[in-house]
């Protein structure tokens, strides 16, 4: 075979192999040298849980992620922290679940999700469901983002909505992932200012009546829905 000779170049390490690499390996193998893993949500979240020996079952990790991870930041960096910047990432939500399980919910949970679409309780004021005492609700604007800067340590994408801004003032939101690609942070950024630059309507505490209703209340889960029914005088 022939040699080449490299003058004036410092080499750090040197790593042979008896095949040839294509160009995608030497990224990869070039990317995880810069502490850069490219993975689905999914799989960050399963190795954070991993390097902790966290038992496989006691996880309900979402197999339908959205966001693809990269930097990981291990230096310093205990795995609470490490999942909520995943949660951050995917723009879904990471909890304890009311079976103790460690829990990741996909970025569309609340619209694709079976618990999320459709009804799991139904709170009425005539006796007919489960019994409430007192429901409210309002409509305003402290959820609304209408300036989300989305960014990844290298990169930052920034995405407005001037009606938004017009009709309710400046509400700004910046957001820290470990998004792989600028493309990524482009449409998260596009996405959060889409989905919050309008005032909503927020729920205020449902305050059960009697505790034959304990049971249905307790096993309820975050993002599960529920209606609740409210009979005129």
């Amino acid at each position: 075979g022939s040699s080449t000779i490299l003058k004036g170049t410092r080499i750090q390490d040197i790593q042979s192999y008896n095949y040839e690499l294509t160009e995608q390996q030497v990224q990869e193998i070039y990317a995880r040298s810069m502490g850069v893993v490219r993975e689905s949500s999914e799989d960050r979240a399963n190795r954070l849980l991993d390097s902790l020996t966290w038992p496989a079952a006691w996880r309900d990790i979402s197999t339908a992620t959205v966001a693809e991870c990269g930097p990981l930041n291990w230096v310093g960096q205990t795995v609470l922290p490490g999942l909520q910047e995943t949660e951050r990432t995917e723009q879904g939500r990471v909890y304890a679940a009311n079976d103790g399980k460690g829990t990741l919910r996909q970025r569309y949970f609340a619209y694709s999700d079976t618990v999320s679409n459709t009804v799991q309780a139904t709170f009425s004021d005539d006796g007919s469901n489960e019994h409430y005492r007192s429901f409210g609700h309002e409509r305003g604007d402290i959820d609304v983002v209408n300036d989300a800067t989305v960014k990844n340590g290298t990169f930052s994408k920034q995405s407005t909505d001037a009606a938004s801004i017009t009709a309710y003032g400046l509400s700004p939101l910046v957001v820290d992932t470990t998004l792989s690609t600028y493309g990524q942070l482009r449409d998260m950024a596009a996405g959060v200012v889409w989905l919050r630059k309008d005032a909503a309507t927020r729920l205020q505490p449902i305050q059960c009546g009697y505790p034959t209703s304990w049971p249905a209340v307790l096993g309820l889960e975050l993002a599960d829905r529920v209606r609740v029914e409210a009979t005129p005088m």
